[in-house]
């Protein structure tokens, strides 16, 4: 699926294989936009109100009454959609709000990663098929989180030598998790040292999604006066 921010036109471009079957929210990684789009369903005009399920146009049958002296069964409360920031832990069924680009030695450890990073309501992606197109992606800051290694993968798909070597307006809007043997994770000298904002061992990828939701919402903190003055400015208000 392909599509443009009605804010600042970017193009974004998703994985038919990730897209739901309805309608989703998406933000633009570049202005921070909020698109709704529609799911395989083609239906994007239905409004989802937070807390309810769409209606299918048709009035809901009334249920069956209990018998008398049984309690009446109460229906589950539905999950309002969260868009930014991640919440510490999201259900395997978390709205897409974004794709993570993923580059690592082992194609076991980078299903373990995209698993993790669904959860929080992240698809996944990996270099191939489309190499350059996706390196040209991530260097426009099309790819809100990155999970890579120092080592193990050829030159041309270490991702974090890439990351490195992004301007600063575009690094500040990646999100980049190093996964290795020689971290401890959450550790933030060692994250500081390797210039990355999370650094996972190994071990600990396969559940790794609150430490990587909370250093989310921390680095959000730290970087959104820069945001909003990037988003004044590319509005004409600086």
């Amino acid at each position: 699926m392909q599509t443009n921010c009605p804010k600042c036109t970017n193009r974004l471009v998703l994985d038919d294989a990730k897209i739901p079957d309805t309608p989703f929210m998406l933000k633009c990684p570049k202005c921070q936009n909020t698109v709704k789009l529609p799911g395989k369903s083609g239906n994007g005009d239905a409004a989802v109100a937070p807390g309810a399920a769409p209606s299918s146009g048709a009035p809901a049958a009334n249920p069956p009454a209990p018998p008398q002296g049984q309690p009446q069964a109460q229906a589950p409360p539905a999950s309002a959609s969260v868009i930014a920031p991640p919440a510490p832990v999201r259900p395997p069924s978390a709205p897409l709000i974004g794709t993570a680009l993923i580059s690592v030695p082992s194609p076991a450890q980078a299903n373990v990663l995209g698993t993790m990073l669904g959860r929080l309501g992240f698809a996944s992606e990996g270099l191939d098929p489309q190499l350059e197109e996706k390196i040209l992606r991530l260097q426009q800051g099309e790819y809100p989180v990155v999970a890579a290694t120092r080592n193990g993968v050829p030159e041309e798909k270490n991702l974090y030598r890439i990351v490195r070597m992004l301007p600063p307006d575009i690094r500040r809007r990646v999100f980049l998790v190093l996964v290795g043997d020689e971290f401890k994770s959450g550790e933030g000298t060692q994250a500081f040292s390797v210039l990355a904002d999370l650094v996972v061992h190994t071990n600990d990828a396969s559940n790794a999604e609150r430490l990587v939701a909370q250093t989310m919402i921390e680095r959000r903190r730290v970087y959104q006066t820069f945001w909003d003055a990037e988003d004044r400015k590319a509005d004409g208000k600086l």
